[in-house]
């Protein structure tokens, strides 16, 4: 009886214990799933591989950049090779991550420098389910403002 009692009140722990780490486990995803999803990016767009960006687009994604909107992989990865042109080496920073249903939203900063020279702004994703994979439905960016040129240095 006392070995029932005790395998009993180990199942309970266990089963009281699993639904939180569950729950700090889904907590803890959606920040992973973004921050692997732009490691991922920066990496391919700095490697200058535009069909490597696009593949982290699901099919239909919708890319909103200064210039337009941009709709599909294959348009994505055009717009990208046309970026890469200008050379550059890409940062990405993660601000927000939150969910709602089945989406990831997330926001940030970016920086690209081009050897002397550098850009910088916000972006945001809705990142969905595709298959096995988390990919990106809506990326959204914009250019902020150049930074006021210093004055030279008084002597």
């Amino acid at each position: 009886m006392r070995r029932n009692l005790g395998t009993g009140a180990l199942f309970l722990l266990v089963g009281l214990a699993a639904p939180a780490l569950a729950q700090q486990n889904a907590a803890e995803r959606p920040q992973q799933v973004v921050n692997d999803l732009t490691t991922k990016l920066a990496h391919a767009y700095n490697s200058h591989d535009a069909a490597a960006v696009a593949s982290l687009y699901i099919e239909d994604g919708i890319y909103v950049t200064p210039e337009g909107i941009v709709q599909g992989r294959d348009a994505i990865r055009e717009t990208i090779e046309d970026e890469l042109k200008a050379g550059g080496d890409l940062t990405i920073k993660v601000s927000l991550v939150r969910t709602f249903g089945d989406a990831i939203w997330s926001t940030g900063e970016w920086s690209e420098d081009y050897g002397g020279q550098s850009d910088h702004g916000y972006w945001s994703y809705i990142i969905m389910r595709e298959g096995d994979d988390y990919k990106i439905r809506y990326d959204t960016y914009n250019i902020g403002p150049q930074a006021p040129a210093q004055p030279p240095a008084r002597k």
